[in-house]
């Protein structure tokens, strides 16, 4: 693509990822869309530090962004996990898509839930709640328990990531099957054009498969120039 290009980072915590771009990509232009005031901050500061200036920044939700603002990519994250009605959220992330923009999503993997569920009551019979002390204590426990299996939680990164560990273990969280995102992208008009998961990657007619231990799904969709909720129905002779 010619010209500027517009990226939308949407919850993106610290916006590490984000600021790499802005950085490495100086013909990119990032949005960054933080509710969290302390994250916010952070970023802003490291932003700073790096000179960048093509990087803004709005303390606020996506419901204050601006109607016309329109972006080349959507980083929205682990956003969709948190919020009360997907369809909805994701409807109004998608006005804000430019035709043929690309829109990444991280979604929790439904079938890895049933491990972190006997996770979460190991947590509550122990009185752990969501502090730093109490991840490192929960680990602990967790390697010296006999009682369960653990090996798949023990494998797992996100079990060794404080911040990740605690947001599995504490935070209400949606969670989506395969069928679950494909019914999504059709419902949406998207063109799934990959999804990953660990070090497994499904693209074009490749069998996508869940597995039991990667936390979730990294999706990149595409949205088509001409949405078929867009096409005109033309008599045959008539010029469009």
């Amino acid at each position: 693509k010619c010209g500027r290009i517009g990226l939308l980072a949407l919850g993106c915590d610290s916006g590490y990822n984000a600021l790499q771009i802005a950085a490495n990509f100086p013909e990119v232009d990032v949005t960054i869309v933080e509710a969290n005031r302390n994250t916010l901050i952070h970023a802003m500061v490291m932003a700073q530090n790096y000179q960048l200036d093509n990087v803004c920044f709005h303390a606020s939700s996506l419901e204050a962004l601006d109607d016309e603002k329109i972006f080349d990519i959507i980083e929205c994250g682990t956003f969709l996990n948190y919020v009360d009605d997907v369809n909805s959220t994701l409807h109004q992330l998608l006005e804000h898509l430019s035709n043929d923009g690309i829109v990444r999503m991280e979604l929790n993997n439904a079938k890895a839930q049933a491990q972190y569920s006997a996770l979460r009551e190991f947590v509550s019979e122990r009185g752990l709640t969501p502090v730093t002390d109490h991840a490192r204590a929960l680990r602990q426990a967790v390697m010296a328990d006999r009682g369960n299996d653990w090996r798949a939680v023990m494998s797992s990164s996100w079990f060794y990531q404080t911040a990740q560990l605690l947001n599995t273990l504490f935070i209400a969280q949606r969670a989506f099957t395969i069928a679950d995102i494909r019914q999504l992208c059709r419902l949406h008009e998207l063109n799934l054009l990959a999804v990953s998961q660990g070090h497994q990657l499904a693209t074009g007619n490749n069998p996508i498969t869940a597995n039991d231990t990667a936390p979730h799904f990294d999706i990149w969709c595409e949205k088509p120039a001409l949405a078929m909720g867009q096409l005109l129905l033309v008599k045959p002779g008539r010029k469009m």
